[in-house]
């Protein structure tokens, strides 16, 4: 599709009033979103600032990579005195908002650095400034059995959970199954 027709399909779908909107909006995110990926790599001698995605659309990348990049992290396989800041793309999909809310007990997440990041993956020395563990959600390493695990629940949140439980007729000694359904 070539884009003069993208752009008279985007005219038609919001107006012109908010396809100007929608432009400007973009044009402004590039704007500051270009210089920064640029002082990002200029000041790395200083502060090496790297950026990763939380992949919180999928609950397997989801729980599986971060909690490798820790493990990765506690035995020097990522680069140490890092300033790791996450994005999460709030905008998309979070396929579970408690494990949300305990990565970001852990992690420093910020979505304004999504273009950044999106951006950084384009350029040619972006790659180092991206957050990879060794082989996406991989144990490659045995790091899981070797490693504590990074995720704790709350006083708050456990008796939560338990108050839930009570609600649907589980005691507290009640065995039961979970069932993880990929289906839409």
């Amino acid at each position: 599709m070539n884009t003069f027709k993208k752009i008279s399909e985007k005219v038609s779908e919001l107006g012109v009033f908010l396809f100007l909107v929608f432009v400007i909006k973009r044009l402004l995110v590039i704007i500051y979103s270009v210089p920064l990926c640029v002082l990002i790599r200029l000041i790395k001698p200083l502060i090496f600032i790297r950026l990763g995605s939380l992949y919180s659309s999928k609950i397997g990348p989801f729980s599986a990579q971060i909690e490798l990049y820790f493990c990765e992290k506690d035995h020097g396989l990522q680069p140490k005195n890092t300033l790791d800041i996450f994005i999460s793309d709030q905008s998309s999909f979070i396929c579970n908002r408690q494990l949300y809310t305990m990565w970001k007990r852990l992690l420093y997440v910020n979505d304004i650095f999504l273009p950044v990041h999106n951006i950084m993956m384009r350029l040619p020395f972006g790659n180092e400034h991206i957050i990879k563990t060794t082989n996406d959600s991989r144990d490659v390493h045995s790091l899981l059995e070797k490693t504590d695990v990074h995720l704790e629940f709350l006083t708050e949140e456990i008796a939560q959970a338990k108050h839930e439980l009570s609600r649907m007729d589980i005691g507290s000694e009640d065995k039961y199954v979970l069932v993880l359904n990929r289906g839409q």
